[in-house]
């Protein structure tokens, strides 16, 4: 496909290749997995080249980014331009994810910006000071104490379902209970939002939160998402942005995947979809083909190493590589394949993985079986990137 330019030439577009086109899969056919593979998205702009990606959806598109692109604070916003204007503001940016990924599902969270973000902006004067940001006035908690501007948040997703949206899904971050959800179930009514209708979630980030699942589960969520960094600090007492404990912050501590099996756990039996993101979404232990989908950043690598980890946590024998038994768990933990993937070497599979950009981008790549029924992921040049 090419790229007919103003003012150009059908002849003239055949040697004008749109370089979107380059990387994007050539068939809607997803990767072979028991778990979806999804990308995370902090700017409206990053939405065409992540869609081209061949992930299954947006796990997390963070609403706060597109709030301080605005350069105020939603109150100060508010004040110059008008509720309605803020609100389309949050329409637009959602509405070009949803658009590009449609009807791949796209997971926008409510606003989540901590206090000295805020205060960078116009109208942050009024901020407060706090010790530890991270730990205070944001998320969910914010949003129920002022609700002014949350309102307008939960009516841009009532535009966005009315108009049509339904691969959008809404999230709520920071809940601690379900007295946050019940709050916020009945703001969603008063804007038109259906609780029964519309598909909604929380994040869990807190130990209080993961081990009332039940109880939050009871009020009508369909998925909850683990933000493991958040889970972590909160889970250990350490503030990650603190050099003097920052070594101490493991998410693969086994307190915090014990927290996190147990919430997986209990969503399987409740049939509520889990999704996680972070070091700790590829530890097999977490997943056991229960958890529904793995978060990571968009660059096309990551999508493909991270496709190639959740077939072999589905229990598909890796080349090079073995499954070691273990008593009693229905996980599969992978150790280390002889070979790199993706022509990066020494990729560490065994618990977690650090997918960060790399310089050999393999956008696009799906996932086959061979003769012998082994996975081998390919890149749209047909190139082997899992196997010898």
């Amino acid at each position: 496909m090419s790229v007919v330019r103003e003012g150009g030439s059908e002849a003239e577009s055949a040697i004008q290749p749109d370089p979107l086109e380059a990387v994007r899969p050539q068939t809607p056919v997803k990767p072979m997995t028991a778990t979806e593979v999804k990308v995370n998205l902090s700017i409206p702009e990053a939405a065409e080249r992540a869609a081209a990606t061949g992930a299954d959806g947006v796990g997390l598109l963070r609403m706060e980014h597109i709030v301080l692109s605005l350069g105020k604070t939603p109150e100060q916003y508010i004040i110059d331009h008008g509720e309605n204007a803020y609100i389309e503001e949050l329409v637009d940016g959602i509405q070009t994810v949803a658009e590009e990924f449609y009807p791949r599902p796209v997971r926008a969270r409510t606003l989540d910006s901590p206090t000295d973000e805020f205060r960078e902006l116009d109208g942050g004067a009024s901020e407060p000071h706090e010790h530890n940001p991270m730990l205070g006035y944001r998320g969910i908690r914010r949003s129920l104490d002022n609700p002014g501007p949350f309102l307008c948040e939960l009516k841009a997703f009532s535009r966005l379902f009315e108009m049509g949206y339904d691969n959008v899904e809404l999230m709520l971050p920071l809940v601690n209970d379900a007295e946050d959800i019940e709050r916020t179930t009945l703001l969603m009514e008063e804007v038109g939002i259906d609780p029964e209708k519309a598909r909604w979630g929380v994040m869990i980030e807190t130990p209080a939160n993961a081990l009332l699942i039940e109880e939050i589960a009871a009020i009508g969520v369909e998925f909850v998402w683990f933000g493991t960094n958040d889970l972590t600090q909160y889970t250990l007492a350490v503030d990650r942005n603190n050099e003097y404990v920052v070594d101490r912050f493991d998410e693969l501590h086994s307190s915090v995947l014990k927290l996190i099996e147990s919430t997986i756990q209990t969503c399987r039996e409740l049939g509520v979809d889990t999704s996680i993101c972070g070091q700790a979404a590829l530890t097999t232990r977490s997943n056991g083909g229960a958890l529904r989908s793995v978060t990571l950043t968009s660059d096309g690598s990551a999508v493909i190493l991270a496709q190639a980890i959740a077939v072999l946590c589905s229990g598909v024998r890796p080349r090079g590589g073995r499954r070691p038994e273990r008593e009693g768990h229905d996980g599969v933990a992978v150790e280390q394949p002889q070979h790199g993937v993706g022509g990066v070497a020494d990729v560490p599979l065994v618990a977690r993985i650090q997918v960060q950009a790399r310089e050999d981008t393999l956008c696009g790549g799906q996932t086959e079986r061979d003769d012998q029924g082994v996975c081998v992921l390919r890149r749209l040049d047909g190139q082997a990137v899992v196997g010898p």
